[in-house]
């Protein structure tokens, strides 16, 4: 059996256990493991370049870190009989996610979650795989896909972070945001028409409003499997019904809304 791996080190203050009930389920310990250290590499926030774990093992390739161009050359250097991708990810950057996400489908991998993938590996990666398997105690949660760039939109944006029209190289600033935004838009637009993924899975006003309505502290937008199914025609979705209660106590002080809270085990995600 071949074993590869790759291991950068996190030197941060270990992340207080809450996970006592069902310490005894290795698919919960499992989970568990890997939050804590995709919380621990996160905790000083977002980097384009940080800890991150890559290891091959027999056909499979395991990844828990940000969808960044740590991704990409974990899926590159992975043996040519790699089959699986088993990701624990809070998700990155929207364009490398999707460039990992066409070598995902150019290898034919097959993913398997372990914890959460959130955001861009929501967005990408499950939608290019083969298959996916989803636990009970592991999530697949979204917070919408990028918009065609709209001008005011942007400077009002710009306000609010305080650079205004005042600011040195103002328009400059806009006219280059609005570009790279532009790109992002047209590779999300045609990777959404090549994966064939259902538009409810990136907009989901009646899933804000209810968000809004119940005034949800800090909310997680989780697909559950029906959902899933629906939203990604073209993948072979294996998934089992989550375990609220354990995976309250794997994301503590999260608001868990699940699309089948708000819309039912009915409808069509393609609409």
């Amino acid at each position: 059996m071949l074993i590869r791996s790759r291991l950068v080190l996190y030197a941060g203050a270990a992340l207080a256990s809450t996970f006592s009930a069902h310490a005894e389920e290795p698919g919960f310990r499992r989970s568990q493991e890997a939050l804590k250290f995709l919380t621990e590499s996160n905790a000083g926030g977002y980097t384009d370049v940080g800890p991150y774990l890559c290891s091959y093992e027999g056909s499979a390739i395991h990844y828990n870190g940000n969808t960044t161009l740590q991704l990409v050359i974990c899926l590159l250097e992975a043996p040519v009989d790699a089959r699986q991708l088993v990701i624990t990810s809070a998700g990155g950057d929207v364009d490398v996610a999707m460039f990992a996400a066409h070598l995902v489908s150019e290898m034919k991998l097959n993913v398997e979650v372990v914890g959460e993938c959130a955001s861009s590996c929501a967005n990408y990666i499950l939608p290019a795989a083969a298959r996916v398997r989803i636990d009970p105690y592991s999530v697949v949660m979204v917070h919408g896909g990028p918009l065609p760039p709209d001008r005011q939109t942007l400077i009002e944006a710009l306000a609010k972070s305080g650079f205004t029209s005042e600011k040195p190289n103002f328009d400059k600033t806009v006219e280059d945001n609005l570009l790279r935004s532009g790109f992002s838009y047209r590779l999300h637009a045609n990777f959404v028409k090549k994966f064939s993924v259902g538009s409810g899975y990136y907009h989901f006003d009646p899933i804000r409003e209810y968000i809004a309505e119940q005034n949800v502290s800090r909310p997680f937008i989780l697909v559950d499997p029906y959902w899933l199914k629906t939203c990604l025609p073209g993948v072979d979705v294996v998934a089992d019904e989550p375990d609220r209660e354990q995976l309250e106590k794997l994301f503590p002080g999260r608001g868990l809304v699940f699309f089948s809270d708000v819309l039912g085990n009915q409808g069509d995600c393609l609409g």
